[in-house]
């Protein structure tokens, strides 16, 4: 008979990355059960009288669909074995066990600080030792959680692939240990029997007993940070308790640049707050010292000095102008200590100094306003992408939080896994509270560019040139009415360009029919800003296809080099006419305008005067096609109430018979009867307006040459851009702006085909040019 090892005989435990006194903060009894009356029971038995388990209520993001759920406090946030030494023969538990000790110690100060919250007094009383063991729970619980235990978690030292792994595999050698997971517990078990003297001299001790990179954080973490408690202001606001709350931080992270060797240093990050949520009413803050301290910075050379530390630490990122705090401003303060008070705003010891474990602080209760409270759960939102939960104690409260969150999301700036994480906040949010409309939980979010404000760097190229350039300038205030440049609608217009971007990267691999009608259905956007943006925006546009702006590894959006030749086009000729068009018509013209005219320019797109009937040539007549009868629509809804007039009367006079009547082309089976019709309604709409303009007869002669005579471009943008006929068109020239193509081909009329082996000939008005198809 085999022996049966220790391990089989240990049971497994469920082992919590948020402890269960954490847990019970947010939690609410369970529903007792429906009792039934039952048949007499023989004897008599003891009755007692069973407590219903604590429940929490939950956003489940695990499954492709969100869910409101229940779960009992016992099997929430945890993992069976999680902290189990399977290479040790008795006690696999023991981590767990210590773990349990550390908690029950920091569960009597947070109990402390809630009873001091809950009595309406001002401030927490913590004596050094307790706010020791507090500083180390909260390393230990963004050190405990799934996250490490998942880069831990490793069957072999070379299934390690981490940045460090020279490093790891270095230590684990010197010290004997087989798996990664080895070095964590021994980690966790280090920073757990540590004693932590007031002077100090605990930080040499942890560096010579665990894995030096993680001795190092640890100290950072607990010396680099101060803590401070912050409560909602508003009475009906709380935080959430999402599964990695105690993972996450509010910072900056990119790829560096060494100030010594200018070499790029990977994964660079910058951590400004820390958060750890003890009570739905509560969170914990962890500060950087690098940001202001108003009560310290009063001595100059403090300020200085601190200055000096941000300065060295931003400028190891890659962009370090556009690294900074959107939580830099909250309102928060230092711990006042029994060793020190202020005097004329500075610094002064009393009492001899500090004494160690006799010293107390005295931790405030900071009052934060909506905002702020929004932007902290807006953070552990931003980052519930790859969890399974969420946590909350008030139903309101977290729909407030969360809407507010989903309303400031715009799904053009996400990538995939935060693209479908908001939309199954949107679910919750539904479920949460049916009173949310339709549009805020399931559809498209209205576009907010201070939403990707902090996405989309600090410096704005465009506008520096529209300000030194006194044509972009003139032009921008006859669009405007405005004398002066607004920096609002050119940020506007740099978040439109940056959601646009991800929008591209979101929809990169999907079939083109449906990324297309991603990129159509991004065009609704245009109607929730002003039209000044678009036309800004579609100047970027351009820009970006010169390489003028992109998107960096840091996820911020940069302008380079811009030439300001790109900075007039086809759009301007609409921006100028805009009040020809119907309201909100406009924006959609000027689009095609400009996205048609860079179609136009490149020339390898499209007809050209060789067609051979081979791939290349196939794809030319698509993309042909695609550039006359795309998304742009009829020429009948054009929004010039004089051209739909008199294009709308084209299509009535359009019938099959003369459809039949018309000069063939080899080309003609490629179109539908309906677009048929609209290339003959477009040929005939631009022979009456010439007619009109040549001959004043008509009542819609007036109207008609006064348009063309104040915009005399917009009748070429209209029908050789917007909405040209099929055919072989001029290019734009090395030598002709973009903004100056004035005269694109006349309608090619492709003579009957006598053979497949024939040339067709192409009449022009100024010069004869053929296609041959080969």
């Amino acid at each position: 008979m085999a022996e049966s090892s220790t391990s089989n005989q240990e049971k497994s435990q469920y082992h919590h990355y948020i402890p269960r006194f954490i847990l019970r903060n947010y939690a609410h009894p369970a529903s007792p059960p429906k009792t039934t009356s039952k048949s007499k029971k023989r004897g008599k038995r003891k009755s007692t009288a069973r407590q219903p388990p604590l429940m929490l209520s939950s956003i489940d993001l695990s499954g492709e669909v969100a869910q409101i759920k229940e779960s009992t406090v016992d099997k929430t946030f945890g993992i069976t074995d999680m902290y189990r030494d399977f290479s040790r023969s008795t006690k696999q538990h023991a981590i767990e066990e210590q773990l349990s000790v550390l908690e029950s110690r920091a569960g009597e100060v947070i109990s402390g600080i809630r009873r001091a919250f809950e009595a309406g007094r001002a401030s927490a009383e913590i004596k050094r030792p307790q706010r020791d063991v507090l500083r180390k729970f909260l390393f230990i619980m963004k050190y405990r959680g799934r996250r490490f235990h998942k880069r831990y978690f490793h069957e072999t030292a070379e299934e390690y692939d981490e940045d460090d792994k020279e490093r790891m595999l270095a230590y684990m050698t010197q010290r004997g240990f087989k798996k990664p997971i080895d070095v964590w517990f021994d980690n966790i078990k280090g920073i757990l029997e540590l004693k932590m003297d007031y002077e100090m001299n605990w930080m040499e001790t942890i560096q010579e007993r665990i894995y030096p990179d993680d001795a190092k954080w640890f100290i950072n973490h607990t010396q680099q940070f101060y803590m401070a408690l912050c409560t909602p202001a508003a009475g009906d606001e709380e935080f959430l308790l999402s599964q990695n709350a105690y993972g996450v931080h509010e910072g900056a992270s990119s790829s560096g640049v060494d100030p010594g060797s200018g070499e790029v240093i990977p994964g660079v990050y910058t951590e400004f707050h820390v958060f750890a949520p003890i009570a739905p009413r509560l969170v914990i803050v962890l500060r950087t010292f690098l940001l202001p301290v108003p009560e310290e910075d009063t001595d100059p050379d403090m300020k200085a000095l601190r200055e000096g530390w941000y300065e060295a630490v931003v400028s190891q990122h890659l962009h370090p102008e556009s690294v900074g705090s959107v939580l830099r401003d909250l309102p928060i303060m230092k711990a006042r200590n029994s060793y020190t008070k202020i005097v004329d705003g500075s610094y002064v010891t009393v009492n001899g100094g500090p004494k160690g474990v006799s010293d107390v602080f005295y931790f405030p209760f900071c009052a934060v306003e909506t905002g702020f409270v929004d932007k902290i759960n807006g953070i552990m939102l931003n980052e519930s992408h790859r969890i399974d939960g969420i946590v909350f104690a008030n139903k309101a409260a977290a729909c407030k939080t969360i809407r507010s969150y989903v309303n400031d999301c715009t799904d053009f700036g996400l990538d995939e896994e935060r693209f479908q994480n908001v939309k199954k906040l949107r679910q919750a949010l539904k479920l949460l509270d049916s009173s949310s409309s339709d549009q805020t939980a399931s559809g498209q979010p209205e576009f907010d560019a201070i939403g990707v404000e902090a996405l989309i760097g600090s410096s704005d190229k465009v506008f520096e040139l529209f300000k030194q350039n006194k044509k972009a300038a003139e032009l921008y205030s006859e669009i405007t009415n405005n004398s002066t440049l607004d920096r609002k609608d050119f940020t506007q217009a740099r978040g439109l360009l940056f959601t646009r971007i991800k929008l591209d990267t979101r929809t990169r691999g999907l079939p083109p029919a449906k990324r297309e009608e991603a990129r159509t259905k991004f065009l609704e956007v245009y109607d929730t800003v002003p039209f000044q943006v678009i036309w800004i925006y579609l100047k970027r546009i351009r820009f970006m296809k010169h390489g003028g702006t992109m998107i960096m590894p840091e996820n911020v959006l940069e302008d380079t080099e811009l030439d300001v030749g790109l900075l007039f086009g086809m759009e301007d000729v609409v921006a100028r006419a805009k009040d020809c068009f119907e309201d909100g018509k406009a924006t959609r013209v000027m689009h095609y305008a400009s996205f048609n005219e860079a179609l136009i320019a490149k020339p390898d797109w499209g007809l050209i005067e060789i067609l051979t009937l081979d791939d290349d040539g196939m794809r030319r007549l698509h993309e042909e096609k695609e550039l006359v009868l795309g998304a742009q629509g009829s020429i009948c809804d054009c929004g010039i109430p004089v051209l739909e007039g008199i294009a709308s009367a084209a299509r009535v006079m359009t019938t099959t018979e003369q459809l039949h009547n018309a000069r063939q082309s080899p080309f003609d089976t490629i179109f539908t009867k309906d677009e048929r019709i609209e290339l003959v309604v477009r040929s005939l709409t631009r022979t009456t307006v010439a007619q009109t303009r040549r001959t004043p007869e008509h009542s819609i002669s007036e109207n008609l040459i006064s348009m063309m005579g104040t915009y005399p471009e917009l009748e070429n943008v209209i029908f050789e851009v917007v909405y040209p006929q099929f055919g072989f068109r001029q290019r734009v020239g090395e030598n002709e702006s973009a903004a100056e193509v004035a005269e694109v081909a006349e309608v090619a009329e492709v003579a009957e085909t006598t053979s497949s082996n024939e040339a067709a000939e192409v009449p022009k008005a100024d010069e004869e040019r053929s296609c041959s198809i080969q």
